[in-house]
Formats: structure tokens, C-alpha cells, sequence
């Protein structure tokens, strides 16, 4: 079956209902109105749990419910010239989680805490923009901001950033266990394992996320000691258990920037100002038409962009080696960004390869802002769909 936006039937099917719901909220989007399009998204999920409720009894309504869906998503893709998405990497867990496909709307103004879809910078192996790579991550910096991350805080423009409940930033924790107790509520560490899955959603260690890679949020250390990877609120939670002894964070990676897979632009490469993932910078977000003194202290930060972003991949192959020159004979050059630039950080901090890793996020890489979660699927416990996840808007 295939669904059209505004389609004028007497009698529309459910699923009529919800693609015209959504085809009208892709219409506030694309006009930047924001309140009333979160209005709409908000009477989208209530059509979209509607109708999961019609296929949620069974195995067979469980395969129509994603068969209508993938007709829906075809429709409302080709009308609204909007994107589905299916997250790529958990850098982004617990806010999104692995097997949540996002309704992506272009042409939105990015702004502060959005998640953005973006084509990576760094994919060195593609030269044409709309061919890279695709991440989704956090905008926790826009032109003209500060960036600094002290033990693990992240301050922008000296202020730490505002706590958000709808944001479930994780980190890495080390768990000493009282063997002796902890026997008394379970019979083996596996069992332990999957109680911390369905109570803190702390995956497994033998499980695969839905790109085939170990996902290692639950890593059994020694017999009195555990390493887990998992939000503030869920570790309070795991303090009070009798058989926990006590808990620690576990430190930061050194090497930031050596790994070519992750950094293959060698954005500061050699790691010249001493950063971590947990302590870095102050570094400023470039915006276009600002002009900044390049010198040769911070020329490092900068040079990606000139030499790629608003060189090579603006067919100019000259500026760079002229700046460059420039600092050579005189210690400095005066440089005018041609675009706006972004700092992108997954919610997952200590597992997510982020700006902090590559660098920043030129405007002409960004693709369109997450705003609503179109269906979620279990694939580590092999549950099936996550209906209560089905429509949330993303914050």
C-alpha cells in the first residue's frame, strides 16, 4: 500500500492520519516554526502509538505494523524530501540507543544541545561532501563559542553546561563487589549481568550492537571487580546495593588523537597542547566573516579548515601554503572564515568519537536536526520493537 501526503479520502486509514500529521510537521520544520512544530510532533506520537496498538498482540501484527511502516517511511521520505535515519553508533546512548531509526528534518536552524545528522569532516577517504560518512551527535558548541572540558565537565563560555534530564549522559565506572553477598541475590555473574540490563539498561558484554560490534557496557574486571558503563542516575541506583563496596570513574584516554581511524584528517595530530578526552582546550568555534590572528600556537587548531573545508574542497589550493608563508616570515597571518563551524560531542562521552577526536563540524556537513524517534527495535536481547519508544521527540 502507498500513502501520499494530504491524500483526501473520506475515510482515511490510521496510517493516512500519521503521514499527514507528519508531512504537516515537516512543513513547520522547513518554515522554522518551532512551537507549532512541536505541537504537531507531540500529535504524531499520540497517531503513532494508536496505531502500534493494533499490531502489538502478536508475531503477524508485530510484521504488518513494519510493513505499513516502511510504506509510510517511503511516502513521507519522497513528499517531504526528509530523512529516516537509523543510528549508527551507541556515542549517542542512553538519550538514543542503538536500533532507534529518527525522523531527520532539514533545512533547521541548528541550535545549542540539538542532535544533528552530518556528514563526518574527517572522512579523508571521501572528497565530496555528500558522500561521507554519517554520524549523529550532540551541537554542544556554536560559531563563536567557547569550548573547555575540565575533569570531565564541559564549559561553554565559562559557564558549565545546564543539566538537562531529557540528556542521559554516560560515562565509564569501575564496581567493587562483595562476592559473598552478591551470591546471595544471584547465581552467577551472568545472571548479574542481565538484571543490570532490565533494571539500568546496561548491555551485556557478549551482546552486539546493530553494527556488528561488541558493545561492552558490562566488562567483569576480576571476582570483586567490574567495569560498566551507564548514566549518574543508574549508578546511584547500584550504590546502595548491599554487595557493592564501592565505586570509582575510571580515567581518561591520553591519546586522543593518534588513532587514524578515528582522526584519519590528523586534526592535532602529535597532540600538541597535552589534551584528554576529559580535559581540553579552551578552543573557539570559528564563525564566518570573523577574522583571527593565526600564529604558530594556534595555527594547529585551525589548519583542517583552511587547508580542506574552505580550501580543497572549495577548489582553493592556494590560500593555505600562502598562510602558512606568512607565518613563517612574519609569526602571524590575519585569516576570514568563510563559514560557520560547529563542536559536536556524543552523550555517551567516554565512548564516542566526537569533535574532541576530529575537530569541527563546517555548515555545508550539516544534513538535518533529529526531532522524533520513528520506530525503535531491539537488537541486543532480540525483543522486537520498543514500542514505548516509538514517537518520542528527541530533546
Amino acid at each position: 500500500m502507498i500513502f501520499s501526503c494530504g491524500e483526501n479520502n473520506e475515510e482515511k486509514s490510521d496510517a493516512q492520519t500519521y503521514i499527514d500529521c507528519l508531512c504537516e510537521a515537516a512543513e513547520f520544520g522547513k518554515n522554522e516554526d518551532e512551537e507549532k512544530l512541536l505541537l504537531k510532533l507531540t500529535e504524531c506520537r499520540e497517531l503513532s502509538n494508536k496505531h502500534q496498538k493494533k499490531y502489538k498482540l502478536d508475531e503477524e501484527g508485530t510484521q504488518s505494523y513494519l510493513e505499513e511502516m516502511v510504506s509510510i517511511t517511503r511516502d513521507w521520505q519522497i513528499k517531504t524530501n526528509n530523512l529516516i535515519h537509523p543510528l549508527p553508533t551507541p556515542s549517542m546512548e542512553k538519550t538514543l540507543m542503538n536500533g532507534d531509526a529518527l525522523f531527520i528534518f532539514k533545512s533547521q536552524k541548528v541550535d545549542r544541545n540539538d542532535c544533528i545528522l552530518f556528514n563526518w569532516p574527517a572522512d579523508s577517504r571521501e572528497r565530496s561532501i555528500d558522500n561521507k560518512e554519517n554520524y549523529i551527535k550532540r551541537c554542544v558548541g556554536l560559531p563563536g563559542d567557547e569550548i573547555k572540558i575540565e575533569n570531565g565537565i564541559l564549559f561553554i563560555n565559562g559557564r558549565s553546561e545546564t543539566k538537562n534530564k531529557d540528556i542521559r549522559k554516560q560515562r565509564r565506572y569501575f564496581v567493587k563487589i562483595n562476592p559473598k553477598v552478591l551470591a546471595k541475590y544471584f547465581k552467577n555473574w551472568q545472571e548479574f549481568s542481565d538484571y543490570c540490563y532490565e533494571e539500568y539498561d546496561i548491555i551485556p558484554a557478549d551482546k552486539k550492537n546493530s553494527v556488528g560490534n561488541f558493545v561492552e557496557d558490562f566488562m567483569i574486571v576480576n571476582k570483586r571487580k567490574i567495569r560498566i558503563n551507564t548514566t549518574e542516575e543508574a549508578i546511584s541506583e547500584l550504590k546502595k546495593k548491599e554487595y557493592v563496596d564501592s565505586v570509582w570513574t575510571s580515567s581518561s584516554q591520553s591519546d586522543i588523537f593518534g588513532n587514524k581511524n578515528i582522526n584519519p584528517d590528523g586534526f592535532l595530530a602529535h597532540n600538541p597542547y597535552g589534551w584528554d578526552d576529559e580535559n581540553y582546550g579552551p578552543i573557539t568555534m570559528p564563525k564566518a566573516g570573523e577574522t583571527i590572528a593565526l600564529t604558530n600556537e594556534n595555527f594547529p587548531i585551525y589548519k583542517q579548515i583552511i587547508k580542506r573545508y574552505e580550501g580543497e574542497e572549495m577548489g582553493d589550493n592556494f590560500t593555505f601554503q600562502i598562510i602558512k608563508d606568512e607565518i613563517n616570515k612574519n609569526d602571524s597571518a590575519d585569516y576570514t572564515f568563510k563559514m560557520n563551524y560547529y563542536w559536536m560531542m556524543g552523550d555517551n562521552r567516554q565512548n564516542s568519537a566526537d569533535s574532541r577526536f576530529w575537530g569541527f563540524v563546517p555548515e555545508n556537513h550539516i544534513i538535518g536536526k533529529a526531532l522524533f524517534i520513528w520506530r525503535s527495535y531491539d537488537n541486543i536481547v532480540e525483543e522486537g520493537i520498543r514500542w514505548e519508544r516509538a514517537g518520542q521527540i528527541i530533546k
